[in-house]
């Protein structure tokens, strides 16, 4: 009976996502331009990843903490291209401040942004 309650909490601490005090973010620059004033956040915007600049050809591997983060909300990765537009995307979710995944992988092209969510 012990054995069958330690397995029942341990389902419950993994599913409600104690464990995750954040996420995982990788972006590649697989374009051919620098890109500027990279900014990753959540859409609380209690923590944030800010990079000046990702060359063509180069990556980006970083952990976003969330443990201020409270309420529902979406991640977002900013930044400028070099005709100076700011290009903002939103990827993934996260419940009661933490993620409901592990990574979140940007692979931006000259002209799209891949989004891949592990």
């Amino acid at each position: 009976m012990k054995k069958i309650l330690l397995i029942y909490l341990l389902f419950i601490v993994v599913s409600c996502n104690f464990l995750k005090d954040g996420i995982e973010i990788e972006i590649s620059n697989n374009s051919k331009v620098p890109l500027k004033n990279l900014k990753f956040s959540t859409s609380e915007n209690k923590e944030v990843l800010t990079f000046k600049e990702l060359k063509s050809g180069e990556k980006i591997n970083e952990f976003l903490s969330m443990k201020d983060n409270k309420t529902d909300g979406s991640f977002s990765l900013e930044f400028t291209n070099q005709k100076g537009e700011i290009k903002k995307l939103t990827a993934g979710y996260y419940s009661n401040g933490k993620p409901l995944d592990n990574k979140i992988i940007f692979m931006i092209q000259n002209d799209t942004t891949l989004i891949k969510i592990n």
